[in-house]
């Protein structure tokens, strides 16, 4: 369930509400999720006056927490009794559990061709795990001894004994057999697997079929197989920021690093946040995959 909770109410100054009547506010809905939960975050302007160019930096929080931004919302204006309304909502989530200490948002804006600066306070999020109740279940019976007999081992000393036959049979047969010059096995290379692999994805039908979470499951387990093959980056147990982080020390393709971001982030809403996407933004996901892997071929 999810409560209100004020965050923050900032007025610039006395001075600045008293002469020209500006009010800032910021607020979430909630200060407690269950692992994947959304929570908004929103920022209202108030005056007299006409705003523009508002910039929030929110890539703050990109290199200082866990929080994952999930969406957010145009800019609304209104205008009633003479003042001027707005408001921006983001969407944002976590898929780590514990506390997290969010620091401050500056914001900025322009009033009749002035700078003006406004910031959200820092705040602590608590993300926990969905509880499990146990009460049904039966309590554990204790464990009963019984002696030991020839019938609990018989069967493991007559399979070691066939096992050492067919050892030593082997052994011997390899020994009469002229030894053989053994070539070097050339490593599979990462960008053909990872081909072959997109190419079995696309040919399952998940999306025209509907199936995006088992089709966005296998899609990033494929890139991640294919960035820990070719760049040697622990892709396959490492969070989407860690392998972000890690990708940016190697020569992937700088440009292609929002794409990336965006197929790792999304792919985690989808899978565990249950977000709901178009299937024309899964077939685009699949060509952005096919274009990285093209272009970092050895």
């Amino acid at each position: 369930m999810k409560i209100p909770v004020l965050i923050l109410f900032v007025l610039l100054s006395l001075n600045l509400f008293g002469q020209q009547g500006l009010l800032f506010e910021a607020e979430i809905d909630t200060q407690e999720i269950l692992i994947g939960d959304h929570i908004h975050l929103r920022f209202d302007w108030t005056s007299p006056v006409p705003i523009e160019k508002i910039q929030i930096q929110t890539e703050r929080w990109d290199s200082t927490s866990k929080a994952e931004w999930v969406g957010e919302q145009p800019l609304i204006h209104q205008e009633r009794s003479g003042m001027h309304f707005y408001e921006k909502e983001f969407t944002f989530t976590f898929f780590d559990s514990g506390a997290f200490q969010l620091p401050p948002l500056p914001v900025q804006w322009e009033r009749e061709e002035q700078i003006e600066f406004g910031e959200a306070s820092a705040f602590t999020i608590k993300v926990r795990y969905p509880e499990v109740d146990s009460s049904g279940l039966a309590p554990i019976k204790p464990i009963e001894d019984e002696p030991l007999q020839w019938s609990d081992f018989d069967q493991y000393v007559y399979g070691s004994l066939i096992l050492l036959a067919l050892l030593a049979g082997f052994l011997y047969w390899r020994r009469q057999q002229p030894d053989k010059e053994v070539l070097p096995v050339a490593e599979p290379d990462p960008n053909e697997q990872a081909f072959i692999k997109l190419q079995a994805l696309e040919q399952k039908q998940y999306i025209e079929q509907g199936h995006f979470e088992s089709f966005q499951v296998e899609l990033t387990h494929i890139m991640r197989e294919f960035l820990f093959k070719r760049y040697r980056i622990k892709a396959l147990e490492s969070t989407s920021r860690e392998i972000l982080y890690a990708m940016k020390q190697t020569d992937f393709p700088p440009y292609k690093l929002p794409i990336l971001q965006e197929l790792l982030t999304i792919a985690d809403l989808v899978k565990f946040a249950k977000a709901e996407t178009e299937s024309d933004f899964h077939k685009r996901m699949l060509l952005e995959a096919r274009e990285i892997v093209k272009l970092t071929a050895l």
